[in-house]
């Protein structure tokens, strides 16, 4: 890519960025975009251990177990002891993890809506195609 396309890319990225309302509502969820990260992940694997929610992060079972109490303590997860291992717990998101969760997502798919609705159907399959292969690249697989 030439230093003309990247500056075109990055510009739009920008754009994107900065589009009105385009930052999820996590002020008004008292949540960080970390914080964030955490509810996704656990929306999406479920109830599950300390390790596998560690793996599933890619981060340290110390860390996780950090970010996991403060979630404890605004009663977005909960923890239980886990009934095949008396040594472990299993975290869950409770109601209002589960209601942190879907407000963001709403929040996330209407403000693609909003972009793919300026985009004709072939357009938005075109874009798609692309923003897929792009983000497909070996560099974004190492990680």
């Amino acid at each position: 890519m030439g230093e003309l396309q990247q500056q075109q890319l990055m510009e739009i990225l920008l754009r994107l960025r900065h589009l009105e309302g385009a930052d999820p509502p996590f002020d008004a969820l008292q949540i960080t975009a970390v914080q964030f990260v955490y509810i996704d992940k656990l929306h999406k694997v479920g109830p599950c251990s300390l390790q596998m929610l560690s793996q599933e992060l890619d981060l340290t079972p110390p860390t996780v177990s950090v970010m996991l109490k403060g979630l404890e303590q605004k009663a977005l997860v909960t923890r239980q002891r886990d009934e095949t291992d008396g040594r472990s717990y299993i975290f869950k998101l409770t109601k209002k993890g589960q209601s942190v969760f879907m407000k963001v997502d709403r929040f996330r798919r209407d403000k693609v809506a909003n972009i793919l609705n300026h985009l004709k159907d072939a357009e938005q399959e075109q874009l798609l195609m692309l923003l897929d292969k792009a983000t497909k690249t070996d560099l974004l697989k190492e990680r």
